[in-house]
């Protein structure tokens, strides 16, 4: 599997099989036009991606950097039908304006969604938004841990007891119910994936941090890559 950075929270995958799915993509400039400079883009908007219209869309919350309305409708507007994994208040959002055209699956801690040979299973997370998850998908003999946007919690730890992450995500800024990256990397040591890649840090000036403090921090038995946004690595 090729896994491509889109910035703040999202991720596109794509398979050897040639299935797309992205997790969390925000690629409009929606935040700085309702709330103004704090919300100025660092990460440029790049037309491409919004042409990429994928299989599966996985969205951890419904806040706007995470489910992007402007892109959605675009995505969804046209002719594809999509499977999506989403909570529940995204749900009743997507569901409301696309009734019965789109194969919306609630998604819950510890719920899994099968979709041709990927495996979703929601992962507890604690965002001011209760029904906030986590997405650990599982492909190609791969297992991929995208923690969406929470604070640390020794529930996550336990909820992915057993499993051998190949690699894990965490968020790092420390703003807005999110680990900073102190209790970010606590996670990832307790979790011990292969590797690491952190997000959520590069998109916004006022609500970002230093990827290199987070690496500092993992220990050494865990590999740490720090990519800027739209750099892809196979996994």
């Amino acid at each position: 599997m090729e896994i491509t950075l889109l910035g703040q929270a999202g991720v596109h995958i794509i398979m050897d099989s040639g299935k797309r799915i992205v997790i969390d993509p925000y690629l409009t400039d929606t935040l700085y036009e309702l709330k103004g400079t704090r919300f100025t883009r660092l990460v440029p908007v790049n037309p491409g991606w919004k042409e990429k219209v994928p299989d599966v869309i996985a969205i951890t919350h419904e806040h706007a950097d995470h489910m992007d309305m402007p892109l959605l409708r675009q995505w969804l507007g046209g002719e594809k039908t999509l499977q999506i994994l989403a909570t529940l208040s995204v749900y009743k959002e997507l569901s409301g304006l696309w009734p019965a055209k789109h194969n919306i699956m609630v998604m819950s801690p510890d719920v899994e969604a099968t979709i041709d040979d990927v495996r979703f299973r929601a992962v507890p997370a604690f965002h001011e938004m209760p029904d906030a998850v986590g997405y650990l998908i599982e492909a190609e003999e791969k297992k991929v841990y995208i923690t969406g946007d929470t604070l640390y919690s020794s529930k996550i730890i336990g909820s992915l007891s057993g499993y051998n992450i190949d690699l894990m995500m965490p968020c790092i800024n420390g703003f807005g119910n999110n680990m900073n990256y102190v209790d970010a990397a606590r996670l990832v040591n307790n979790i011990r994936p292969s590797m690491v890649i952190p997000v959520h840090w590069d998109m916004f000036a006022d609500f970002g941090a230093d990827p290199g403090l987070f690496a500092c921090k993992v220990i050494p038995d865990i590999e740490v890559r720090i990519l800027r946004a739209y750099s892809s690595i196979s996994l």
